[in-house]
């Protein structure tokens, strides 16, 4: 499946390497592709081996451990927006 999920709070190149590290080598992950500039993470994987649950999680684990607590994670589908923001708890 082919998504691209909205991360609102992404202010640097570091926080696009720290997506693509954390989730390139999950089984089911074929391609992903972050960018701070657009906040924007494309990614193609397989729902079979993967969710878009896990994903948001890996995603929000990461930015947990760098310590950055304000983001927001959406996903767009088709022309559609959906926003999740994502409660980051200590």
């Amino acid at each position: 499946m082919k998504k691209i999920f909205l991360i609102k709070g992404m202010r640097f190149h570091s926080c696009e390497r720290l997506i693509e590290e954390s989730l390139k080598h999950i089984e089911g992950i074929e391609y992903i592709s972050a960018s701070y500039v657009d906040e924007k993470v494309k990614t193609n994987f397989n729902e079979d081996k993967i969710s878009e649950h896990e994903i948001k999680e890996i995603i929000k684990e990461g930015f947990k451990w760098f310590g950055i607590i304000s983001f927001s994670i959406g996903a767009v589908i088709t022309g559609l927006i959906l926003t999740y923001t994502i409660p980051t708890v200590f």
